[in-house]
């Protein structure tokens, strides 16, 4: 019987067993998560923080064996400035949203209701456009900025049902986040701890 346990407990806790293996793929997305965060901290580099996140995931799920830290400084130099273009669009594109929504909430009358439905459209299509536009850059690195727009549009418009289910998702965790202090909490330590690498 004592053996039989022994051996449970090898298999359970040795290095080729899954939850051995769990264990290990959650503590490389932790360690990428806490470098997207630290990286993100300064705006500007929001897409870089984007672009080696992405790259670095894709890298380890191919070899396992190499070290997150390592792999992520290595994306980091590799692709800063194709990152920090697309993180420049994207800033660029929040500014003129959220510009946008201020000026249009302060209309009222028929014609801002088909202002705001025009706006909130095109705002949907363009956050669709930059959810394909990272994982499209790092396959097609020397294809200029406007060209991969054009492209991510385009997939983004081909796969509109996932499209659509991903900003369905996106709009559902938002809500979540607004729902009350103790979910904004929860949900703000779990993107902390592992979100970013997760989504």
């Amino acid at each position: 019987m004592e053996k039989k346990q022994s051996v449970e407990e090898q298999s359970l806790f040795s290095s080729e067993s899954k939850l051995t293996k769990g264990l290990e793929s959650l503590y490389r997305l932790f360690i990428l998560n806490v470098l997207f965060i630290v990286l993100s901290l300064p705006i500007v580099t929001i897409g870089i923080a984007q672009m080696s996140l992405y790259d670095s995931i894709k890298q380890l799920k191919e070899s396992p064996d190499n070290r997150p830290l390592a792999v992520f400084v290595q994306s980091v130099k590799t692709h800063w400035r194709q990152g920090l273009k697309i993180g420049l669009l994207e800033i660029f594109i929040t500014f003129i949203v959220w510009l946008d929504m201020m000026v249009i909430n302060t209309q009222i009358g028929v014609s801002s209701f088909v202002l705001k439905a025009f706006f909130y459209g095109m705002s949907l299509i363009i956050v669709m456009t930059i959810f394909y536009l990272i994982p499209l850059s790092l396959r097609r690195k020397k294809t200029n900025l406007l060209t991969l727009f054009k492209e991510s549009f385009l997939i983004a418009c081909i796969h509109l049902p996932w499209s659509l289910g991903l900003m369905f998702l996106s709009m559902v965790l938002l809500q979540l986040f607004q729902l009350n202090v103790l979910m904004t909490m929860a949900l703000l330590s779990l993107f902390m701890v592992l979100g970013f690498s997760c989504v």
